[in-house]
């Protein structure tokens, strides 16, 4: 029995115009198992940076926050200071509630999706989500066809959620193909059964086929509409002319009856 200790460091509030507020925090855990520590700033739900307990360095998450990687951290001796207090906590808290208070498990959940829109033989990526994390410690692997994959996969870190949770990604490199069937499977730490997300692209529609049937559509829409309107214009012309036809026909039955009587 073992227990996750977590730091919440730094906490900040900024309240912008609108009302609802917004959450920049460094979040720092530690914990037996792989992996053993962490550390993370977060804004709300996003990460911005992680860092790097081997080399001591930033990892943005995204590149337009390289210039800011510096400042992410910047005091090594505060972080090392966090952690042996994680540490002590943690050692401290599993003494006194081992056998005491049960194991906190999140019920992982698991959802994917690609990166790009999907196009038949085209290189895509496909990413695993795994959210609702604790511990976060997990074993993601991938399968096609039903057969492992090894290559051309990665991994994210776990990002601290606010309700603390973690999450992670973990991502496929593929060129799909129809009927093609991939699995993404979640081991969680001590739990037997994985979670599974499943994506087939049997339903997609290669992109130029698609383009050349709405083309079509589009063009056949526009010849059945210019038939239809020169219906009509035709119908209201041929109206018109028996209109006028008429009307002459009872002008001059009319002047007919009216020389008769006179003679």
């Amino acid at each position: 029995m073992w227990f996750l200790s977590a730091l919440w460091l730094l906490p900040l509030v900024t309240v912008q115009a609108q009302e609802d507020p917004h959450f920049v925090a460094e979040v720092l855990f530690c914990q037996p198992q792989d992996p053993v520590v962490g550390l993370v700033k977060m804004f709300d739900d996003s990460q911005m940076f992680s860092y790097n307990f081997t080399n001591g360095s930033s990892i943005p998450r995204i590149q337009e926050f390289e210039k800011w990687a510096d400042h992410s951290f910047p005091n090594r001796a505060n972080i090392s200071n966090d952690l042996n207090l994680c540490k002590g906590f943690l050692g401290e808290l599993t003494e006194v509630l081992t056998n005491v208070t049960p194991e906190a498990k999140g019920t992982t959940k698991v959802k994917l999706m690609t990166a790009q829109p999907v196009r038949l033989g085209e290189p895509n990526t496909l990413i695993c989500f795994v959210g609702n994390i604790y511990p976060p410690i997990l074993t993601i692997t991938w399968q096609k066809n039903g057969l492992n994959v090894t290559e051309g996969i990665t991994h994210s870190g776990y990002f601290a959620m606010t309700d603390m949770t973690f999450q992670t990604f973990s991502y496929l490199k593929i060129s799909p193909q129809l009927h093609e069937t991939f699995a993404c499977i979640v081991h969680s730490d001590g739990d037997d059964t994985p979670a599974v997300g499943f994506w087939v692209p049997s339903l997609v529609v290669p992109s130029q086929l698609l383009e050349n049937i709405l083309c079509g559509l589009g063009i056949a829409l526009g010849i059945v509409l210019f038939i239809v309107g020169m219906v009509f214009l035709y119908l209201t012309f041929k109206d018109r002319t028996l209109v006028s036809d008429c009307d002459l026909l009872i002008l001059s039955l009319i002047s007919k009856k009216h020389i008769f009587i006179n003679t």
